[in-house]
């Protein structure tokens, strides 16, 4: 587990197990905001008081398994948007990689593949940025999810048609948000 950051002097040292020289450089670098590091498909959540900081962030550690991830914002309590980055710097509302802003209370949800475009799935950490843009305290819950299939070929197991409804079954992945459009005709 990370020690806690404290005030005062820090010391950093390098060792070359091997024995010779070597080249090698060491970057510190002080964060001025709080980087929370997500779990995969464990929601945390979170309430953003838009007082001192109208912006969390997150940080997902994608692995070399995963073909399919999402960041996603459920149940939120006011307006938020939800800006993602492979590597830094930290998204915001003017420099993000990938950007989900519904409006009001509506979810958000990003969803990228490894053959995405123009922003393609990669190992690595990922950062996250929940926004608050309604002004006021907003209550949310986020998660990170990643997937080792795509689960995009889906198959159709089971149609009914009723008086006023279609009930469709079919050979879904658990966490995995499914978008179903219909027409009358």
């Amino acid at each position: 587990s990370p020690i806690p950051l404290t005030a005062g002097e820090w010391f950093l040292s390098a060792t070359n197990l091997l024995g010779g020289t070597d080249a090698y450089s060491i970057k510190a670098t002080e964060w001025p905001v709080r980087i929370e590091t997500l779990t995969n498909a464990i929601p945390h959540f979170n309430t953003n008081a838009a007082v001192d900081s109208p912006i969390d962030y997150y940080r997902y550690v994608v692995t070399r398994n995963a073909v399919r991830a999402q960041f996603e914002i459920d149940g939120p309590t006011g307006d938020v948007t939800l800006a993602a980055r492979r590597g830094l710097p930290l998204p915001s509302l003017t420099s993000y990689e990938c950007l989900s802003a519904n409006p009001g209370t509506n979810e958000e949800l990003i969803t990228l593949f490894n053959f995405s475009t123009p922003v393609a799935l990669m190992p690595g950490d990922w950062f996250i940025s929940v926004v608050n843009v309604s002004g006021g305290p907003v209550g949310y819950t986020i998660m990170a999810s990643e997937f080792p299939a795509y689960a995009t070929n889906l198959f159709i197991t089971s149609c009914q048609a009723l008086t006023n409804s279609l009930c469709l079954t079919w050979n879904s992945v658990s966490g995995i948000h499914y978008f179903v459009q219909g027409k009358t005709n």
